[in-house]
């Protein structure tokens, strides 16, 4: 399988996850030195870190309505990037309001040695200002 199938295999398990609002899943995915750069936010580092950072953002947001498309993805030896456009209606579990975000994601993989790709580093930007829409 090429590089890029094998990215998009973890990129879609990636997306599961997220929409699932499945916070173990997904830190399996990041490699155990990975930094989430999310906007706005000071940088998250290491697996364990960034699987509770997510799981606070689950016990908060439903973000079971995530659409994403990798417009980009090239690797070459252990290493690849992907670049994603996503649009993702937050709801906030305790009001029932919903964000409407847009924006673009890039991930940078690195094959670990069992052969798993992972993330090294996570980054988004939004497209738009976020909008409320309920």
């Amino acid at each position: 399988m090429r590089i890029e199938d094998e990215v998009r295999v973890a990129l879609s398990r990636w997306d599961a996850a997220f929409a699932a609002s499945a916070a173990e899943p997904l830190a399996e995915l990041f490699a155990e030195d990975a930094q989430l750069l999310l906007l706005y936010d000071e940088p998250t580092v290491g697996r364990a870190n960034i699987r509770d950072r997510w799981a606070a953002f689950f016990a908060k947001y439903d973000t079971s309505a995530w659409e994403v498309s990798y417009d980009f993805v090239a690797g070459c030896d252990q290493q690849a990037v992907s670049l994603g456009i996503y649009t993702e209606r937050l709801r906030e579990r305790a009001t029932d309001q919903v964000t409407l975000i847009r924006g673009r994601v890039v991930y940078i993989w690195r094959q670990d040695g069992d052969g798993a790709w992972r993330i090294l580093r996570a980054v988004n930007s939004h497209s738009h200002k976020p909008e409320r829409v309920t």
